[in-house]
């Protein structure tokens, strides 16, 4: 009798086992497929926000049909996104389209975790508003000679990650600052220690990551070498021309492809702006030319309403002193000859409704022509701005957040500061681009 209940009792402990078991494995299952089932979703949004951003970078000769990414997350996803182009009839277009404007544009972006299953899909459906005039490029910032980020410095992709970086020379990035996109220069390029790049480097010279440096893409070095400090670490290929060297657990989860020479990046000439009045009105905007920065300063305190593009045809200084600052209601252009100083704490704000900023100086040829921002400037949230000199451009410790774009002769980020990535079109600059109003977005079942 005793062995037969201890048997029993074996089974009774064997089957509740085998069943706490099977629950424990169950629930980690569906934790595992919810969590990819969210994965899923936020990478079906990352191909709608791709869109966003690409329908306002260039011409519709240019739109990609189509687009395949795989985001640097972890576990990796990846979305599948397609653009569909309608007439004013909501006629379809074929994609890309050449010789008629878009009245409005479908983007579906099917998401995937890892493994083919759980899909989600969403879709949106934009009306397709033109521009007269396209940006200078498709970068987050362009500096014709080598750019300096200090500690700290936070360049944002927007919606995606596509806060690149491009120099015409080399690129420092120093310690903990994060470029959320990609390096492409002609020169080197080296990270600081704790420095992270969320996609790709590619340089024409050597890359050097030094200690706890992230790359969570692509390295290559197109003529030189690749160097890894310790514990810093490329998370997919490593490519160059000469050497791979890895220090002290640093690490590269890809390939490792050393004695590969490749292309170096593409050169791009530093963009060329040319004032051109007509363009200006034919965006809406009342052009006033003025010949000294004081008459220009007191028009623009006096402005109440409408977009404004102020042209300084003289070589001089629009300066804000101390405790200035321009309130925006309406968008608008300070386009000069000469430069633009923001001392500390100025700075341009908005009413409370989205407006674009173009500060484009340096147009004469000569000096001055810098545009400097002191400590503690204000670039107001809701004001899209561009900036742009031939010559440089300089911010220091701790000036606010600007959405848009940077175009420089050189370009010095100090400590703290930051930018956030969005294209805008230029009037008077390349062919129309588009912005987009958005009429619905929704998940939709496949």
């Amino acid at each position: 009798m005793a062995i037969v209940v201890a048997m029993i009792m074996s089974m009774v402990v064997v089957t509740l086992g085998a069943t706490s078991v099977s629950l424990a494995v169950h629930n980690s299952e569906q934790s595992s497929y919810d969590r990819r089932n969210v994965q899923s979703i936020h990478a079906a949004e990352a191909g709608i926000n791709y869109y966003f951003s690409h329908i306002q970078s260039g011409g519709v000769s240019e739109f990609q049909c189509s687009v395949s990414q795989t985001l640097p997350s972890t576990p990796p996803a990846s979305f599948d996104a397609t653009l569909a182009l309608y007439d004013s009839a909501g006629l379809p277009l074929p994609c890309p389209v050449t010789g008629v404007e878009p009245d409005s544009a479908l983007i579906r972006s099917v998401g995937r975790s890892t493994g083919e299953s759980p899909v989600r899909t969403m879709e949106a459906y934009v009306k397709l508003v033109p521009l007269p005039g396209g940006p200078f490029g498709e970068f987050a910032i362009f500096s014709d000679s080598q750019p300096q980020f200090n500690s700290n410095v936070q360049v944002y992709g927007g919606d995606s990650t596509e806060g690149n970086v491009y120099s015409n020379s080399s690129v420092l990035i120093q310690s903990n600052s994060t470029i959320y996109g990609s390096i492409e220069a002609q020169g080197s390029v080296q990270l600081a220690n704790n420095a992270e790049v969320k996609r790709s480097v590619l340089a024409g010279s050597a890359v050097q990551l030094d200690t706890n440096a992230r790359v969570l893409q692509h390295v290559t070095s197109a003529g030189s070498s690749v160097t890894l400090d310790s514990n810093s670490s490329v998370l997919q290929d490593a490519r160059a021309a000469t050497t791979v060297t890895l220090l002290g657990k640093a690490t590269i989860d890809g390939l490792v492809l050393p004695g590969t020479p490749s292309s170096p990046p593409e050169y791009r000439p530093f963009p060329e702006l040319a004032f051109e009045p007509g363009a200006w009105e034919e965006a809406g905007y009342e052009v006033r030319t003025f010949a000294t920065c004081e008459e220009a300063k007191a028009f623009v305190a006096g402005i109440s309403s409408g977009d404004h593009a102020v042209r300084i045809t003289a070589p001089c200084d629009l300066a804000y002193t101390s405790g200035e600052s321009v309130t925006l209601r309406g968008n608008l252009a300070l386009i000069g000859d000469g430069s633009l100083t923001m001392n500390s704490n100025t700075g341009f704000v908005n009413d409370e409704t989205q407006r674009n900023l173009f500060l484009l100086f340096g147009l004469g040829g000569g000096v001055p022509c810098d545009l400097s921002f002191s400590s503690n400037t204000t670039i107001g949230p809701g004001l899209k701005t561009v900036l742009y000199t031939p010559c440089r451009i300089d911010m220091r410790s701790n000036t606010m957040i600007i959405e848009g774009q940077m175009f420089g002769g050189s370009v010095e980020f100090n400590s703290n500061a930051s930018l956030t990535y969005h294209p805008i079109g230029v009037p008077g600059f390349g062919e129309t681009t588009y912005e987009e109003d958005v009429l619905y977005t929704r998940e939709v079942v496949t």
